[in-house]
């Protein structure tokens, strides 16, 4: 009965769509609408792992559905069930950790870390979590939310709080020369990682180097074979609906939960060309800038950016790789989702989404994220490709660092720049703090340009 029903046409997306009504009811909701939403999700379970084609029957019918349902936590399941048979996570393995304060602090920090070692599927994913963890235990919840109050070091290196510990635990662990990492009673068997915590600042300023990224782990398999069911979201109006719902997110009651998994589901839909390609089509690049220029300036929402923008790095990547001689870029830019400007006139929305964007350069929320930083001046390049106009905003901003760096340099004229970048600090004023925010906001603009330089020189095009 089940192999000759799962065959006949809109039946799996009209049940899905009586599951998902039966699941939102709220006032009406009854232990019968419970069994009955149960019945029917064990129903798609069994259905949907018979075979790839009743997979992909199951991912059409999720597809219909989040173009009708956007209310509450609906779109985040769809999402949520289009991930887990597209893009299956990747078991995270366990590793275990030995949290240790410092030696020369014991005086200050109270109690001791008493169930080392801690498996890290205990902890959390991030080095962020460990202090987290840290934190709670020996009553210091004050400096949860402060990622300057306590340092994390493994093998005598400072860690950042926003390193994954599987990366921790490969790269500096274990890393090429430190002794000590497996040991002796068997070659597969992996000692714990030791943590040292220290509060900052107590044993004077820190002289030891800081780890700020590490490399991402290599694929196990080429992108093209790992994600090609993906490729579903191209062939039918998937990709299309997840950047809508990208697009509309500040509307979403769920969005919170919501965004980290539409991020996710397109950030594996990008892993191969002709998500890519279609992706570009549907102006992916202006939807994502468009919401990173809100997310940005929100330190609280800086993963969720830096996923976002890593996307667009990618998006951008392929569509300069598409064609490199700039002729043939401007004549296939309009059917990659971009149209250049017309020949003496400047796109008002294509200036102003480019300000905003030097503007978040300066940010502390891009300042403290190295990566974030270098991708953003990755991505600028791009925006002005081919438009004259949008360059010369760019090398305005510029150029008042550039008077500070080389003597001589002409600065804008008055009027040619609304919003000029900051100046390095005057000696009179060294010290002050507004005069030390101004010195590290000018550094990152800086920062910033050596990078757009550089992307630009390697661009023949530019």
């Amino acid at each position: 009965i089940r192999s000759r029903f799962k065959l006949t046409p809109d039946l799996l997306a009209t049940m899905l769509d009586n599951f998902l009504h039966v699941q939102s009811l709220i006032v009406q909701k009854t232990k019968l609408t419970d069994d009955c939403a149960q019945q029917l999700m064990h129903t798609f379970s069994s259905l949907s792992s018979e075979s790839e084609a009743d997979q992909e029957r199951f991912c059409q019918a999720c597809i219909k559905a989040l173009g009708t349902h956007r209310a509450g936590r609906t779109p985040a399941f769809l999402i949520q069930q289009l991930s887990s048979i597209m893009c299956p996570a990747e078991a995270e393995p366990v590793h275990h950790l030995i949290l240790q304060k410092s030696p020369t602090q014991e005086e200050f920090i109270r109690g001791t870390m008493a169930k080392n070692p801690y498996p890290s599927s205990e902890l959390g994913v991030t080095m962020r979590d460990v202090k987290k963890k840290i934190c709670l235990d020996l009553d210091m919840a004050g400096l949860i939310e402060d990622d300057n109050g306590m340092e994390l070091l493994v093998r005598g290196q400072i860690v950042r709080l926003d390193l994954p510990i599987r990366l921790v635990y490969e790269q500096v662990w274990r890393s090429p020369g430190a002794g000590g990492a497996r040991v002796a009673s068997g070659a597969g068997d992996l000692s714990p990682m030791v943590v040292v915590f220290r509060l900052q600042g107590l044993d004077g300023e820190a002289t030891e180097p800081i780890i700020e990224t590490l490399a991402p782990l290599a694929p196990s398999a080429d992108p093209e074979t790992e994600f090609a069911m993906t490729a579903l979201m191209s062939r039918t109006e998937g990709l299309k609906l997840l950047l809508d719902r990208i697009r509309d997110m500040a509307g979403f009651h769920a969005r919170l939960e919501l965004e980290p998994l539409a991020l996710s589901l397109l950030s594996s839909c990008c892993k191969i060309a002709v998500n890519r390609k279609a992706a570009l089509s549907l102006h992916a690049v202006d939807i994502l800038l468009f919401r990173l220029c809100s997310l940005i300036p929100d330190e609280a929402q800086a993963a969720t950016s830096e996923a976002m923008l890593a996307i667009v790095a990618t998006l951008v990547t392929h569509a300069q790789q598409a064609s490199s001689p700039l002729e043939a870029d401007l004549a296939s830019a309009a059917g990659d989702g971009w149209a250049p400007a017309a020949a003496g006139e400047e796109n008002a929305a294509e200036a102003a989404r480019l300000t905003k964007l030097l503007d978040c350069v300066g940010l502390p929320s891009v300042r403290s994220r190295p990566v974030l930083l270098q991708t953003l001046a990755q991505v600028l390049p791009f925006l002005t490709r081919g438009r004259k106009a949008l360059l010369d905003l760019l090398v305005k901003r510029f150029l008042v660092l550039l008077a500070f760096a080389v003597p001589g340099t002409p600065t804008p004229r008055d009027g040619d720049e609304e919003r000029a970048t900051p100046a390095f600090p005057s000696a009179e004023r060294e010290g002050d703090v507004q005069v030390r925010e101004e010195a590290d906001e000018s550094e990152a603009y800086i920062e910033c340009f050596v990078c757009v330089v550089q992307r630009l020189g390697a661009d023949e095009a530019s």
